[in-house]
């Protein structure tokens, strides 16, 4: 990566030739808009505590802007099934009865950055459940105003064939920065993408990992992985994640 020390060396020297000058700002530009800025705070682990007593830790969890100044807390609905450790699958209409608390913790789990708010869903199902839509599986939860998510900014429109990604996951270990896996985008459709990644997502528990394009924007929210060498996985595009939202939820 360039350095700041080599861009100023580089100004100094084009600042004697105009053109030069002009070149070498629109290539520092162009280099530093390709790679993602990533704040620490951009997901965590969700942490289930039911009303029956079982508590546990499982998958991802992330914020995204909505409508009118709202944030939403965002995952995979198989978060609440024996998909991911819990003894039963709980059905949308019930979580709101059966869940007592979620709180997401930071990648380290030493801190909580963010309580759920009122659960915002009626309808669902798990990827595990095979519908063939894997929009379905997904979770949505007000966020208030305490939250320290950092919220991604959504990608209105369906990522196409072709589209450079990063999914951001993490593994459990001492460091508190986000694991990052790059891929390309190989199947583009409503009901899924497919992301054939450069090397594996080694870092188990990545359902509800985020999947964002060069802008950092939100394209797509992993679910689940095609293969055992987890070097194809499947994500609900942004597109069908927002027709689903505003479908149930509204502005």
């Amino acid at each position: 990566m360039t350095t700041n020390r080599q861009y100023r060396l580089s100004f100094t020297a084009a600042s004697r030739h105009p053109k030069r000058l002009v070149l070498a700002l629109f290539a520092s530009i162009l280099c530093s808009s390709q790679l993602p800025t990533l704040a620490v705070d951009e997901f965590g682990w969700p942490e289930f505590r039911l009303k029956n007593g079982e508590t546990y830790c499982a998958g991802k969890a992330f914020a995204v802007r909505w409508y009118k100044g709202r944030t939403l807390l965002v995952m995979p609905l198989h978060l609440l099934s024996p998909e991911a450790g819990c003894s039963h699958y709980v059905r949308p209409e019930d979580i709101t009865r059966e869940l007592e608390t979620l709180k997401i913790l930071d990648l380290q789990r030493q801190s909580t950055l963010a309580t759920a708010g009122k659960y915002l869903m009626k309808t669902g199902a798990t990827a595990g459940q095979n519908t063939g839509d894997l929009s379905a599986d997904l979770m949505a939860f007000e966020l208030p105003t305490s939250s320290r998510l950092t919220p991604f900014s959504l990608f209105y429109g369906q990522a196409p064939v072709g589209t450079k990604v990063t999914v951001l996951s993490k593994f459990e270990d001492s460091s508190s920065q986000p694991t990052r896996y790059t891929g390309i985008i190989s199947s583009s459709k409503p009901t899924g993408l497919v992301v054939n990644m450069d090397s594996p997502v080694t870092a188990l528990s990545s359902s509800g990992s985020p999947v964002v394009n060069a802008k950092n924007e939100l394209v797509g929210m992993m679910v689940g992985k095609r293969d055992d060498e987890r070097k194809v996985i499947m994500a609900i595009p942004s597109s069908s994640m927002i027709r689903r939202m505003y479908a149930e939820i509204g502005q």
